[in-house]
């Protein structure tokens, strides 16, 4: 833990706890470690909802914890499930239910106990994908998003240790049944395990090659960070400019990096940019002459003599239903917060959707017509608004509400945080 510092004096830390054995260990450990400190650790139990036994083994799981003195949260996933991707879709919503409940409780940091058959296991599964230089420095053993930091303290611990620490305790947990599941890419990995270990791909010999995949990759960070630095703004209305020298004046690895780290933040998404339409967008923008508008991963890139636009395309964005007290993430890069009117007031709900930019000379409201001019033509469409039966009834980023005195009034917090950085955080190496 020391070396993923800092910590607050008394430092409070949240763990991620499945029940598995690798996370009780972790949990354990979190809790021992923080209690030397003055501070405590807690355990955040996620019910996905995806077995009939699934709030049953929740409760089991907190009943264990509770049981060595550790405080413990159930987190439920709830709402529909989608009908493919459930592995990716239960995890985005895991880390998301954990994070919001960091967040509303003030805790910094939340560790997660992968090890150091994880850490193999994901860079043999992105070597088999083809996932690039940067995926094989592997998961980050610290990595910060806009409300915590993310910790992972036994990447270069064995499974064994763990699980031989948790039986000279007399400590159980639970075993996860998609671990042996043929059907997940980690679970074939698994079973390949001896044959792997045969053929010099051990769990050690290939964590040890992330690592330096990692210190090549920080140095690439280090320099794509410097070049954002210089070339590149970020606009709280969600979009961004990137100046043209910088493709100049940066070699192109260090180009499309940056390229693609703003082409995530302003896109809303997690993963990066295929390598194939990123290199065509990249050559395009390497022409002088060129001036013109792509498309690429729900971005609109509108290419001018001195610099690029890069805003959402505002045909990708999905409207979404929000109530007043609630907190959501609107398209994976707006935080939003409806302010409630009062205790006795029922509470309204609202459509969160992008703005219809006619809608404002429809209403006539002139400061927030000219607040929109200033931005560009492109950007405006992509603006997020709230809207109830009767029409728009706000645009916070043009200033824009409906007079103090209508009952339909709201007040809304808009903050551009997408989920991933375009700051191009550098990879750590502890």
């Amino acid at each position: 833990m020391g070396r993923l510092g800092p910590f607050e004096p008394c430092p409070e830390i949240a763990v991620a706890c499945s029940g598995g054995a690798d996370s009780m260990a972790l949990t354990v450990f979190a809790a021992a470690w923080a209690r030397r400190r003055g501070g405590r650790a807690i355990g955040l139990i996620v019910d996905h909802g995806l077995r009939v036994d699934s709030a049953a083994e929740a409760s089991l799981v907190r009943q264990r914890l509770e049981g060595l003195g550790i405080t413990a949260h159930i987190l439920r996933w709830t709402g529909g499930k989608p009908a493919t991707g459930i592995q990716q879709a239960a995890r985005e919503a895991r880390y998301k239910l954990m994070e919001r409940w960091c967040r509303r409780h003030a805790i910094l940091h939340l560790a997660v106990g992968h090890h150091l058959e994880d850490q193999a296991e994901t860079v043999l599964h992105r070597t088999e994908r083809s996932s690039g230089a940067d995926g094989l420095a592997g998961m980050a053993p610290i990595r910060e998003t806009a409300s915590i930091r993310l910790l992972r303290p036994l990447l270069d611990t064995p499974r064994d240790r763990l699980r031989g620490m948790l039986r000279s305790r007399r400590i159980d947990w639970v075993e996860d049944p998609s671990n042996l599941n043929p059907a997940y890419a980690r679970a074939r990995l698994r079973a390949m395990a001896p044959e792997l270990a045969e053929a010099g791909r051990g769990p050690a010999a290939v964590a040890g090659e992330a690592r330096i995949s990692a210190e090549a990759r920080q140095q690439r960070d280090i320099e794509t960070a410097d070049a954002l630095a210089r070339f590149a703004t970020l606009y709280p209305q969600g979009y961004a400019t990137l100046d043209r020298p910088f493709f100049a004046e940066n070699g192109p690895d260090i180009a499309r990096r940056g390229l693609n780290a703003l082409l995530c933040a302003i896109g809303g998404r997690i993963y990066p940019v295929r390598s194939d339409p990123l290199d065509s967008l990249y050559k395009t923008i390497l022409k002088q002459s060129f001036t013109g508008k792509r498309t690429l991963s729900g971005c609109l890139i509108q290419v001018a003599s001195d610099h690029v636009l890069i805003a959402r395309e505002a045909g990708r964005i999905s409207a979404i239903a929000i109530r007043e007290g609630e907190e959501i993430l609107w398209d994976r890069r707006f935080r939003v917060r409806v302010h409630k009117r009062g205790a006795a007031a029922p509470l309204r709900q609202f459509r969160l959707a992008p703005l219809d930019p006619r809608l404002l000379a429809e209403i006539g409201c002139e400061a927030a017509l000219a607040r929109a001019k200033v931005l560009p033509s492109a950007v405006r469409p992509s603006l997020p608004a709230l809207y109830d039966r009767r029409g728009l009834v706000a645009v916070p980023h043009l200033g824009y509400g409906r007079a103090a005195r209508n009952t339909a009034s709201v007040r809304a917090d808009i903050v551009f945080l997408p989920v991933r950085s375009a700051s191009f955080a550098v990879f750590p190496v502890v």
